[in-house]
């Protein structure tokens, strides 16, 4: 029986996990917007984060929508940097919760830029959230408790976040607490 694709290296790196064939890219080149990268065409950078570089794209196949695509850092080691890549793809793969961004994609580019398209979290990061609506206490335990169940679902599946930050959690809406960048998960 073949093994699940999330679970393999990147060993071919013509194609996304979903199949969609990537062009090269120059190696020396950086992301710039309206570069392709199979499906996903980069619209502007969105942040930097330990690991890389994170945009908004359109996704064009197989649905039509803006996702959050995270260009690995040229800047890392590179055997380093994709044990990384894999081992913060494979966890967001296993990690299916409200409270924890969704992986869609991910691939390497003929040139060794990896990537991976995830769900684009609409709106600002918890410090910022919390400094511009200086919510009362019982709306901050609130969200606490929610990320507290994003990472209990995690811990669950044996992954420790070890970078959980206001930085990494995204408010949905104004509302709703959404961990990301799992970059350096174990």
């Amino acid at each position: 029986m073949p093994e699940h694709p999330d679970t393999q290296p990147l060993a071919d790196a013509s194609h996304t996990l979903s199949g969609h064939a990537l062009a090269p890219v120059d190696p020396d080149e950086g992301p710039k917007a309206g570069m392709l990268l199979g499906p996903y065409q980069l619209l502007r950078p969105l942040g930097q984060g330990g690991m890389g570089e994170v945009w908004l794209a359109q996704q064009s196949a197989p649905l039509k929508r803006e996702v959050a695509v995270k260009l690995l850092s040229r800047t890392l080691d590179d055997r380093i940097a994709e044990a990384w890549f894999l081992v913060e793809r494979q966890a967001l793969a296993m990690l299916v919760h409200p409270y924890i961004a969704q992986i869609y994609d991910a691939g390497q580019l003929p040139g060794g830029l990896m990537f991976f398209a995830m769900e684009l979290v609409d709106g600002q990061t918890l410090d910022r959230w919390v400094c511009d609506r200086l919510p009362d206490l019982p709306r901050l335990i609130g969200v606490f408790e929610k990320v507290c169940q994003g990472i209990q679902h995690a811990h669950q599946r044996g992954l420790i976040h070890r970078d959980l930050k206001p930085a990494n959690v995204m408010m949905r809406g104004g509302r709703v607490p959404v961990l990301t960048d799992f970059g350096i998960a174990r």
